[in-house]
């Protein structure tokens, strides 16, 4: 045995074997470096693994049967062992080795202390993130679906992190398909941090890579890949999804426990996922055609998979968006119903599903619950701190109880964590026009029309700048441009800035066959058309309180005072501390008229209650009437006559009357004094300025100029 070994050293055996285990491990590690980069097929690894370990004893043997002489490589048996040049030859393996372990121990270092700079990023508090779609690079392209799910699985665990924002899924995945530079990227979506990555079948196998990259600098923070067979596709998603979380949470310096609510996959069924994805996308869009698509895929993934929670949340979602008071011809009662069955069997499935107890807190605010409304979107961001739909909702609950600072606090909230979502951004917008902000809402809705060309957001949002300028011939053709794009929730702002400018037709021909049509009948002086029509028609469901007070409208215009007052009674009680401001000092004038003084000023107390809240919140605008049109009707209201002409005057001049004061009971008393007809005359003459100004702009579009 001895003499076998020392035969092995002369004939470098070992050092031929040290030296090939090594330059082994280099090419090993050389291969699984460049494959990401390069995109080379997974199994290449596995195939340089095998060459290599055929390689070992191949090498053994050929060292053992050969030697080098001077005269070249002889078989070693027919050596003598003075002929061998085992001194020199040995010399040259002892430098090939040391070499090869200087590269290996080169790489080592650089690996272990360059390539992953944890110190990167220190641990802070507000550290975001963004989750952009993971790339499928899979030559057969069949591996989006997967892709997509990583991507929202590993969305979903860092979204439920404390002092980590994460930018909603509708906002990053806008990105899926471009590829953009990450630092544009970032910039557009508000954060520090990109997460990205790439997936790659080949056979049974899977390579996912992931990224991190500093959203600042472009450089890259932390990255690795994970190989795995492709036994079980839900298993492979979670389990990567979970280990790459973990790496993120250590690398940006916060806790990193998950609990086991926080891993559960709510479907195992990749084609019922695939569906509410489709039904999520659609009911971004909030259109009639898009919400009947949400509620088709929607009710697929159901079909599939009974017990999918999210997928019976976007179904109760799309029945809300469906009534006749929101998007859709659904009536209100039939819609909200079905919604609430909806919302009941995905919290029985998940009690604490973020995404349920926002939709039941909306449920609830639409009807003018706020009592039963904010706890619900409270359960929602302390289960999830992330979810951007969840402070949308409560921002709008927020406005509906006066408590005006909170709801724009939470509008910002809802824009910096979902900053690409059209529906947030026009709820931002309208914020910021509410305050007399316009420049920032300009940039807001021109932001609108660079995410979506084809969407009526923006194209509303322009229209309400340019009312709150005065502008109203523009207005009125960024509103038909909406229309036009589908956006049929603006029919009211068109109709009501026609009629301002005197074309009550035209503002007739706008809600004839919509459930507002008694308003167009208004508009253009049919009183008795108008109130045949909300007999007939308002309200449509029992719990509609928004019907119920245009009803007390008409019957407080017609002279039905006891009428009147008990719709308004009924508003108010359905809408609780939303009664619109219109809705409520027309109910105080009803009283009076009635002969209730009491409760006329009792009525008017707390319109003028949020009046004052409203300007304490900042708002200039709060809705479509300006604050000094509803201080003009508090002035008249009072008999204040003098005080609400001044208003009016200057709000004829800056083109912000509006339509109500020829219509408007709150007016009635002051439409009898003799400073009304200059007031009117003055009103007429800019209503001329106004149609002329549509015409030029009308000429403009006609031919082709916009």
């Amino acid at each position: 045995m001895a003499n076998f070994f020392e035969e092995l050293k002369r004939r470098h055996v070992i050092r031929v074997g040290i030296a090939y285990l090594i330059a082994s491990w280099i090419i090993i590690q050389f291969v699984d470096v460049i494959g990401p980069t390069l995109e080379l097929p997974v199994w290449l690894d596995k195939v340089v693994l095998i060459l290599l370990a055929i390689g070992l004893p191949i090498a053994l043997i050929m060292a053992w049967a050969f030697d080098l002489t001077p005269q070249g490589i002889k078989p070693a048996g027919q050596l003598k062992a003075d002929e061998s040049l085992g001194s020199n030859t040995g010399r040259k393996l002892d430098r090939i080795i040391i070499v090869a372990l200087v590269l290996a121990l080169g790489y080592f270092a650089w690996d272990k202390f360059l390539a992953t700079p944890v110190e990167v990023v220190s641990a802070r508090a507000g550290t975001s993130i963004a989750v952009l779609p993971f790339a499928d690079l899979s030559a057969a392209g069949d591996q989006e679906y997967f892709a997509d799910g990583i991507s929202e699985e590993l969305l979903n665990l860092l979204a439920k992190t404390p002092n980590l924002r994460v930018a909603a899924r509708t906002s990053s995945f806008q990105f899926k398909g471009q590829n953009q530079d990450v630092q544009k990227v970032a910039a557009q979506l508000g954060v520090e941090t990109v997460l990205e990555g790439s997936v790659r079948k080949s056979g049974n196998r899977l390579r996912i890579t992931a990224q991190l990259i500093d959203g600042r600098d472009g450089f890259h923070i932390w990255s690795e890949t994970y190989d795995r067979d492709l036994d079980d596709i839900f298993a492979v998603q979670d389990e990567i999804a979970r280990a790459i979380v973990t790496a993120l949470k250590e690398t940006l310096g916060i806790a990193a426990e998950m609990t086991a609510a926080e891993m559960t996959i709510p479907t195992l069924n990749m084609e019922a996922h695939s569906a509410y994805l489709l039904g999520r996308h659609s009911l971004e869009k909030r259109t009639r055609e898009s919400l009947a698509v949400a509620l088709e895929s929607f009710r697929h993934a159901i079909e599939l998979d009974p017990n999918y929670a999210p997928a019976w949340v976007g179904i109760g979602n799309t029945y809300q968006f469906l009534s006749e008071r929101s998007y859709g011809k659904m009536p209100h009662q039939q819609a909200i119903e079905r919604a609430r069955g909806a919302l009941d069997r995905a919290l029985e499935l998940d009690p604490d599903l973020a995404e349920a107890q926002a939709s039941l807190g909306i449920w609830y605010s639409n009807r003018g619950d706020a009592a039963n409304a904010l706890p619900h979107f409270k359960r929602a961001i302390e289960s999830n701190p992330n979810a951007a739909q969840a402070w949308h909702w409560y921002s709008l609950a927020m406005n509906s109880i006066a408590r005006f600072d909170e709801a724009f606090d939470a509008t910002q909230t809802a824009a910096a964590l979902d900053p690409l979502s059209m529906i947030i951004n026009h709820n931002l917008a309208g914020a910021l026009i509410a305050r007399g902000r316009l420049d920032e809402a300009g940039v807001v809705a021109e932001k609108m029309r660079l995410i979506e060309p084809n969407s009526y957001w923006g194209p509303i949002d322009s229209g309400s700048i340019h009312a709150a300028k005065g502008q109203i011939a523009e207005a009125i053709m960024a509103y038909r441009q909406a229309l036009a794009l589908k956006g049929f929730i603006v029919v009211l702002e068109l109709s009501a800035e026609l009629a301002n400018i005197g074309l009550a037709e035209a503002a007739y021909e706008t809600l004839r066959g919509t459930p507002l049509e008694g308003v167009g009948e208004i508009y253009r002086g049919d009183f008795d058309a108008a109130l045949v029509f909300a007999r007939a028609n308002w309200p449509s469901s029992p719990g509609d309180g928004m019907a119920h007070g245009y009803r007390g409208l008409v019957e407080l215009i017609a002279g039905d005072l006891a009428t009147a007052v008990s719709y308004f009674e009924k508003a108010q009680e359905l809408l609780g501390p939303a009664m619109t401001f219109d809705f409520s000092v027309g109910q105080a004038a009803a009283y009076r008229r009635f002969g209730d003084q009491t409760k006329a000023e009792q009525t008017l107390v707390a319109a003028k209650v949020r009046h004052q809240a409203a300007i304490a919140g900042g708002i200039e605008n709060e809705g479509a009437a300006p604050m000094a049109y509803q201080r003009a009707g508090i002035l008249a209201f009072e008999r204040k006559f003098s005080e609400a002409f001044h208003i009016l005057r200057k709000l004829v001049k800056d083109g912000r009357l509006g339509a109500g004061l020829e219509i408007d009971p709150v007016f009635a008393e002051l439409r009898e004094q003799p400073e009304y007809a200059q007031l009117l005359a003055d009103y007429e003459a800019w209503k001329i300025v106004q149609q002329a100004r549509l015409k030029e702009l009308e000429a403009v579009a006609a031919a082709g100029g916009g």
